[in-house]
């Protein structure tokens, strides 16, 4: 099998080996897109990590920020995918022997299921905060439910936080191995 795509993607191999230009602007949108995305993720991390449970117009106010932030990363997953995919094709016989290779793509997927996690759990917080923070005359409270849901999303911080920074270490062990 590995032979079969091997020859398959070798026309892309050989037109990538040739060009001065596609390596260097392949490379790059896949390492600006991991700066972008995962800065962006990281820096929105941190402040759902510092929200407190107790302030619900606080929730809501970071939830809505991690809601604003989650499009322009998963754009930048999308680009991470695409060149990616076109790294990967253009020596596909070297990455796919290197057991560090496909851990990082463990942990890529991993990644992207936190992500979903995430995105689930910011949806049901901006549910359960809404109502209580629609109406002034009305005390915000915090229910044992948006507790739960504020600590997964804490929990998927922490993943997050965790998951770019594996992602870029073993991306530079897949380079230099």
């Amino acid at each position: 099998m590995l032979d079969t795509l091997t020859t398959l993607l070798q026309p892309w191999a050989d037109y990538y080996a040739a060009s001065g230009v596609l390596p260097t602007a392949t490379i790059a949108m896949h390492l600006l897109a991991i700066l972008g995305g995962g800065g962006i993720a990281i820096g929105t991390d941190r402040q759902v990590l510092r929200t407190t449970i107790a302030d619900p117009q606080a929730l809501l106010a970071t939830a809505d920020q991690l809601r604003g932030a989650h499009g322009v990363v998963i754009g930048s997953l999308a680009v991470i995918v695409v060149s990616g995919l076109a790294l990967a094709a253009a020596d596909l016989g070297t990455f796919s022997t290197q057991p560090v290779f496909w851990v990082k793509m463990a942990a890529f997927a991993g990644l992207l299921a936190n992500g979903s996690v995430m995105r689930r759990t910011e949806s049901r917080v901006l549910a359960m905060v809404q109502p209580v923070t629609d109406t002034p005359e009305r005390p915000p409270a915090v229910t044992p439910a948006m507790t739960t849901a504020w600590n997964t999303l804490r929990r998927g911080a922490w993943g997050s936080l965790a998951g770019w920074f594996v992602i870029m270490l073993l991306g530079v062990l897949v380079a230099n191995s």
